[in-house]
């Protein structure tokens, strides 16, 4: 526990001497990236952290180096081939997934750091949030999917100032062989570049409610059988698999949970999107966003989609509350950004169902490759 402490106080150190007490922003890049290097390093050097990290360790022992891998491997069987080969490489190096975990950290890190930095006006503010909403997330857990998350996000700030969506599109195609589940964002962020902002909020919504009356399992089950020809058949297994998971699948929904969810998730994207200072694109992103969570209530596996626009979220969040100073709407997005913080930090210490430690033993006790802890409880349950 102790060096989660560590990092959540010294980001808070850093915030109160950079971004509450000065507003010099020529001397904040290096304490910033610094701060991205101490996260990488962290996440990095993790010794059987994680539950999805147990995952793909049990896939890398099966992968070939690279010398062999073209010729022990169909590369046109595999749906997501350049994860593959990033770990054919490392594997090349060192046979040994520390160095997967380690230049995937550093990337993925200082890339969201750049994206933060870049479009934050109190970046280390924002380091803090994510670094409790969700870096254990992106960095213990959803591997694949966080480097393109990282690398999107890097994509849409270069849209920002270019508005060049042809350049992003050709730049965000590689993302989809590292993650599959990268072509529905990328997708949606090309339609909306021809969609105007108010069209998109009244549209949006109708289609948005339609779909949350309107979809079941059943339904959806019907349309993958429909599509199953056209589609790999991995694909369509695993979506099959998360459709009827309990983690991922259909859940019903309380109206209490409605509204609650409502206030403290779906408003704020909202209202921050409405914001006429915020640029349209990104606007139109953070609609997006509170769509899909209102579809997320019914549907979990959309959670994965909501990842990508997390940090967007994050960042606007806190420029929203520093353009807009004292007002009711303003008190509220304040609440709300620290009810989510508190969020991040519940899920991660809270422990799953199958899990009888005080805390979540995916990430605590912590331990790292000098020393290689064995924790009986993670071992047990994950690796």
């Amino acid at each position: 526990m102790f060096i989660y402490l560590f990092l959540f106080i010294l980001l808070l150190v850093f915030c109160c001497k950079f971004d509450l007490k000065s507003n010099d922003n020529k001397n904040k890049s290096r304490p910033f990236f610094f701060l991205c290097f101490i996260l990488s390093i962290v996440a990095g050097i993790r010794y059987h952290i994680g539950s999805d990290t147990a995952n793909y360790m049990e896939e890398f022992v099966e992968i070939p180096t690279i010398n062999l891998f073209f010729s022990s491997i169909d590369i046109k069987e595999l749906s997501q081939p350049l994860w593959y080969i990033f770990n054919s490489i490392c594997k090349t190096i060192i046979d040994d997934f520390i160095l997967v975990q380690l230049i995937h950290s550093f990337i993925v890190n200082f890339l969201i750091g750049r994206f933060i930095y870049k479009s934050c006006q109190k970046p280390f503010i924002a380091l803090l949030a994510y670094l409790c909403c969700c870096w254990w997330n992106f960095n213990f857990e959803i591997m694949r999917e966080s480097l393109c998350i990282s690398i999107y996000l890097n994509l849409i700030y270069s849209y920002t100032q270019s508005n060049n969506i042809k350049r992003f599109i050709y730049c965000s195609i590689p993302l989809m062989f590292i993650h599959y589940f990268a072509f529905i964002p990328i997708v949606l962020t090309f339609i909306l570049h021809y969609v105007k902002y108010k069209p998109f909020l009244y549209i949006g919504m109708f289609s948005t409610l339609f779909l949350y009356f309107k979809l079941s399992e059943d339904l959806l089950m019907e349309y993958m059988l429909l599509v199953e020809g056209a589609m790999e058949g991995d694909a369509i297994e695993r979506a099959m698999t998360y459709l009827e998971s309990d983690k991922y699948g259909f859940i019903p929904s309380s109206i209490i949970g409605i509204a609650f969810a409502f206030v403290t998730k779906i408003a704020y994207s909202f209202i921050i999107s409405y914001d006429k200072n915020i640029d349209n694109r990104i606007a139109k992103l953070l609609l997006l966003y509170g769509f899909i969570l209102i579809l997320r209530l019914k549907l979990l596996i959309l959670v994965r989609f909501v990842n990508y626009w997390q940090i967007i979220l994050i960042v606007y969040a806190i420029n929203y509350i520093i353009a807009k100073k004292k007002s009711a709407l303003v008190f509220y997005v304040k609440a709300i950004f620290v009810y989510n913080i508190y969020l991040g930090i519940d899920s991660f210490l809270t422990p799953i169902s199958s899990d009888k430690s005080k805390y979540d033993s995916r990430y605590i006790p912590y331990a790292s490759y000098f020393d290689k802890t064995i924790n009986p409880q993670r071992e047990s349950l994950f690796y």
